[in-house]
């Protein structure tokens, strides 16, 4: 493969295949390396960048900082960007790449797909709520804190679950104005949205009612399987953790001191 290398084959499968031989063989530092030439690749697609997180993942390295000194933001299209930045969302310590990725679709004159940029938005915006920068995913949203009957109920529960990161407490108005829309809508949802639903009753006060849904999200969960984003952790997460979520939803129902685990003193705890 080396021989490969030297004779102009520089192509990300031989980089892969590299990396994942250097590693087998505990040849970490090599590894690494084939892994950065990997990233430098102009013909890189979210297929060898997922693999390289995996991999660096695995070795408990800085993925920040790799992907930082790396050109792969730049050699990716928009397409590869927005898959790669979901993939990214699996892990709170991969967030931070997930949002310099997606910053740059929005800040691309020539990305000029509206569906794309909606999506990099979107995105973005759990990203930033999910690493804790708070009155960016707020101001994302919306500069300044807007009218809430001017949200949709997507921009109105994330505001406001940003605006409790920040501020401590979670805004009645934004979570009345995400059931006021829930109320107008007849059809059938995901385990994340009935999940949503849940901190929007517990908000206003209706406990019964929040633990109505979040037994309505435990039943869709089972049945749908497979990851899923949760609202507890801002993160993409297994079945196994999001119903792990949902009982603590319930513990915090109950009066117990805990609260979700995208919240800032929890995120600091953990790193302490």
């Amino acid at each position: 493969l080396n021989e490969a290398v030297t004779y102009g084959h520089r192509t990300p499968e031989v980089y892969s295949m590299l990396a994942d031989l250097y590693y087998t063989g505990q040849r970490l530092e090599d590894a690494i390396l084939a892994l950065r030439n990997l990233l430098d690749s102009p013909e890189i697609t979210h297929f060898d960048v997922n693999f390289a997180i995996r991999l660096l993942r695995e070795m408990e390295v800085n993925r920040e900082e790799i992907f930082n000194s790396s050109r792969v933001i730049k050699n990716l299209d928009a397409d590869d960007s927005i898959e790669v930045a979901e993939t990214l969302q699996l892990h709170r310590e991969d967030l931070n790449i997930c949002i310099t990725i997606l910053e740059r679709i929005l800040t691309d004159k020539k990305v000029q797909d509206e569906f794309i940029v909606n999506r990099a938005k979107n995105t973005i915006i759990l990203a930033l709520v999910g690493a804790g920068r708070y009155q960016e995913a707020m101001d994302m949203i919306c500069k300044p804190r807007p009218s809430p009957e001017n949200l949709t109920e997507y921009d109105a529960f994330n505001y406001g679950m940003a605006e409790w990161g920040l501020t401590g407490q979670l805004p009645q108005d934004m979570m009345k104005r995400v059931l006021e829309i829930h109320n107008k809508m007849q059809d059938s949802r995901s385990s994340n949205y009935i999940q949503c639903i849940a901190f929007a009753f517990w908000a206003l006060g209706d406990a019964e009612k929040a633990r109505e849904m979040v037994n309505q999200a435990r039943q869709k969960i089972i049945r749908e399987k497979g990851p899923t984003f949760s609202a507890w952790q801002y993160l993409i997460v297994s079945e196994e953790r999001f119903l792990k979520d949902l009982r603590e939803f319930e513990e915090m129902l109950d009066g117990k001191d805990i609260s979700p685990g995208f919240l800032m003193k929890n995120l600091i705890k953990k790193h302490d």
